[in-house]
């Protein structure tokens, strides 16, 4: 297992299979390019989590990342989902994007006005209560997989 530490700068991290990464202070990017990461901490100032591919990351202990940039299939909790000030996609022409959720809890997503056309969800087995934000124009779709489930759009 590596520990990834980012320095005062703005720096990009990249996390393969156990390794954990900190950004550090500065504007960091830290970028999931495997599954089994353990710890992903982004740090001081602005820091961004993207998804290069369809990984899960349901068992990493996650903190300090303002935005998430998702591709299409990531998998991870309701707690990890809502603690992202700003949801995205990883480019600025993807306009639409998807979460699998591993465990069930209730969290905002505040989706980027870039992503204008379809965010996909397919929920836990448990109760999932999702609340998208009011500026969100574009569509959502969802799998229910069980449990008592809600989505709500933000006023």
């Amino acid at each position: 297992m590596n520990q990834l530490i980012g320095g005062d700068g703005n720096d990009v991290v990249v996390v393969r299979g156990q390794d954990s990464a900190n950004g550090g202070i500065g504007n960091d990017t830290v970028i999931v390019a495997a599954n089994g990461t353990t710890v992903l901490a982004g740090g001081a100032n602005a820091d961004v989590l993207r998804f290069d591919n369809n990984y899960d990351i349901s068992a990493a202990a996650v903190s300090g990342f303002e935005t998430v940039e998702l591709n299409y299939g990531q998998t991870m909790t309701v707690a990890q989902l809502g603690s992202f000030a700003v949801h995205t996609g990883t480019s600025i022409s993807q306009t639409s994007t998807g979460v699998t959720l591993s465990a069930g809890g209730t969290a905002t997503i505040n989706a980027a006005a870039t992503l204008s056309g379809t965010f996909a969800i397919a929920y836990s087995a448990q109760a999932d209560n999702l609340t998208f934000n009011a500026a969100y124009a574009g569509n959502v779709s969802l799998n229910g997989n069980g449990g008592n489930d809600s989505v709500t759009s933000g006023a």
